[in-house]
């Protein structure tokens, strides 16, 4: 299986390939030779078939899912799990914003009604 792995010290994150029977959690970091942690990935629990291969989109070979990520930074491209939740946040907070303007009208109405009837003398 793939493993990722981040540095403690300098937060640098790379895969390995275990045996899941070996227990590895004590790495190493390929930078600074401090320990790494485990951490749990859910995209490795299936095999990625377009890891070694030549990506059209971003123009060269992709290694891993961490080379991908990091490929797609360094281009300027978003990552569609982040841009999903970004523009749910987005909608949530224009909902918000547009019950406060009808909350706001809806007062702004009784104050011109209620000074229309004070006029009035009704």
């Amino acid at each position: 299986m793939i493993y990722d792995y981040k540095c403690e010290h300098c937060q640098h994150e790379e895969e390995k390939v275990n045996v899941p029977s070996e227990k590895r959690d004590n790495q190493k970091c390929e930078q600074c030779g401090e320990p790494a942690t485990r951490i749990f990935s859910v995209g490795h629990l299936f095999v990625d078939v377009n890891i070694g291969k030549y990506d059209q989109v971003l123009g060269q070979v992709i290694e891993s899912s961490h080379h991908r990520r990091q490929v797609m930074k360094e281009k300027g491209f978003a990552d569609i799990v982040k841009v999903g939740t970004a523009t749910k946040q987005i909608a949530q907070h224009n909902e918000k914003v547009r019950q406060h303007r009808r909350t706001e009208g809806a007062k702004k109405l009784r104050q011109a009604a209620e000074r229309v009837v004070a006029k009035a003398g009704l």
